[in-house]
């Protein structure tokens, strides 16, 4: 199996000395911050990211994975409605599925890739 995350930050605010990235991948098992409302994508394989030591800046999530197909889309959970909403700035390359975030939309945030 072919899978990866990377992550890439960029203009950092509120940096102290170091930042941390913590990412739990959690299959198509549907994550708990995500308050039981499951993405209407098929194939869904669903993420968790939370960020410290970061107030703002740009983050570029690249996710490989076996499964993704030229169809395949980003969503995030958008704590405030309940709901799984489709990332606009987001593309797929090969088996990589690339998404652009702020930092402030990533602090505990579930991600779905999926088509």
């Amino acid at each position: 199996m072919n899978e990866g995350i990377r992550v890439e930050v960029s203009n950092p605010t509120g940096l102290k000395n170091s930042f941390s990235v913590t990412c739990e991948h959690w299959g198509t098992t549907l994550p708990t911050s995500a308050h039981g409302v499951s993405s209407n994508l098929h194939s869904a394989v669903y993420f968790d990211f939370y960020f410290e030591g970061l107030t703002g800046g740009s983050v570029t999530l690249k996710i490989t994975h076996d499964s993704v197909t030229p169809a395949h889309k980003i969503q995030h959970h958008d704590t405030a409605t309940g709901k799984w909403v489709d990332h606009a700035e987001s593309k797929v390359e090969g088996k990589t599925v690339i998404a652009k975030f702020n930092v402030q939309q990533l602090h505990k945030t579930p991600i779905v890739i999926g088509h």
